[in-house]
């Protein structure tokens, strides 16, 4: 498995709910009919104005597959943000999964 992580900072609580929307509704649906998506998280500290995007992938060509759409999306937030976010890919090395009945999980 492998995983792509977007780091953004400086995030307002407005930039923050339009990030959490776009997310849930035009990125999830869009991940979920693309060949080899196997999950994301979006983390948020919204102190810090710092907010993470973990998006796993069953191969590497499904990783690679995805990048244009991701390039496409990360344009578009620089274009109306100007603050580029950090983007890292990688090899899954290790995985336990979270039982769904744990207290605090989504």
């Amino acid at each position: 498995m492998f995983a792509r992580a977007i780091r953004f900072e400086g995030i307002s609580e407005a930039e923050w709910g339009i990030g959490d929307s776009f997310f849930r509704e035009d990125f999830i649906p869009r991940a979920l009919e693309t060949e080899g998506f196997a999950g994301a998280y979006l983390l948020a500290d919204r102190e810090q104005g710092s907010v993470l995007s973990l998006t796993f992938w069953a191969t590497k060509e499904a990783l690679e597959a995805s990048e244009s759409d991701a390039k496409r999306f990360l344009a578009q937030y620089v274009e109306v943000y100007g603050n580029p976010p950090v983007v890292e890919s990688f090899e899954v090395a290790y995985e336990h999964p979270l039982a769904r009945s744990a207290p605090g999980s989504c």
